[in-house]
Formats: C-alpha cells, structure tokens, sequence
C-alpha cells in the first residue's frame, strides 16, 4: 500500500465507525431522516476507502483501473 495520501486519512478511516457511535448514542435525537442517511453514507465511505486504497474497480482492464483509481485519488485529495 502507498503512503497516506493526506494528514486525513486516518480521520477518513475512523468515520464509518464514528458514525456507528452517533446513531448508538445519539440515535433518538438526531434530525428526522438522519437515520436513514447515516448507513448511505457509510456505504459511500467503504466504497472511498476501498477505491483510495486500490481495492475497487469498475474497469475489467488493468490499466483502464489503474488510470481511473490514480484520477479519482488525485480528485478526493484535492477536495
């Protein structure tokens, strides 16, 4: 795996989790629909983390995967 991409990256990677904690925690006092947004965004998460760290593709071809995983890491580290 490649360095880090950004000072970040450890917080990216503790999100899916913390916000497990919020709906534990916090669940009964959230805003209405938050319930129900909290599990789509940590399926966006994984699917992030897992494309930062070269585990996803959409792309049958290797290089196709390749160019497209270094485009979207480049994206999301500048956001």
């Amino acid at each position: 795996m490649e360095a880090p991409i950004c000072g970040l990256w450890g917080a990216v990677l503790n999100l899916p989790g913390r916000l497990d904690g919020i709906l534990l925690r916090h669940g009964s006092i959230l805003p209405k629909g938050a319930e129900e947004e909290i599990p789509l965004i940590k399926k966006d998460l994984h699917l992030m983390i897992s494309i930062l760290n070269g585990y996803y593709s959409e792309s049958p071809e290797p290089e196709d995967a390749t160019a497209t995983t270094m485009a979207r890491r480049r994206c999301w580290t500048k956001e």
